[in-house]
């Protein structure tokens, strides 16, 4: 692994007292190129120990993931109840829109109705219309009282 690059001194002492006192995980880090590399060591002398402190890391992660989990669930069920009240606002608002529907339907309805009824209106007032204009006519081809009674008593006059 070493390819020209150094190791750090630092990383180096630390490996060889850890080697010293038989350690159960040893690590290096070396410089290659322009990158870092780690590289390390778990010793077998020592299983149990090594299990130990797994296990204690292990039992932490336990905690912690079941905290998050605790939470992540508090906050899942805060929206599930969100979504329920909103999923019950718009049940009520389209029930209230089915009922605008229909009362709008039996307005169009009402309306239709007034609308048939205008129409015959109409109709008749353009026959009253032209009953009037005939009447009209009529009287103003009629001789007037006063005329007629004048025509009268010339006619007898005459006779």
């Amino acid at each position: 692994m070493h390819s020209g690059g150094k190791r750090f001194k630092s990383a180096r002492v630390h490996h060889r007292r850890l080697k010293r006192q038989k350690c159960l995980f040893c690590f290096e880090v070396k410089k290659v190129d322009s990158f870092f590399v780690l590289r390390y060591h778990i010793g077998m002398n020592d299983e149990n120990k090594l299990r130990e402190i797994f296990k204690e890391y292990n039992d932490e992660m336990k905690r912690h993931t079941g905290a998050l989990l605790e939470d992540f669930q508090s906050q899942l069920s805060a929206v599930a109840e969100g979504v329920t009240m909103l999923n019950e606002k718009v049940d009520r608002i389209e029930q209230t829109q089915n009922l605008h529907t229909e009362i709008l339907k039996s307005h169009s309805e009402i309306l239709n109705a007034h609308t048939d009824k205008l129409d015959s209106h109409t109709e008749m007032i353009g026959g009253q219309m032209e009953y009037t204009s005939e009447i009209k006519i009529e009287l103003e081809n009629k001789v007037d009282k006063r005329e007629f009674i004048d025509l009268k008593q010339t006619v007898l006059t005459m006779s």
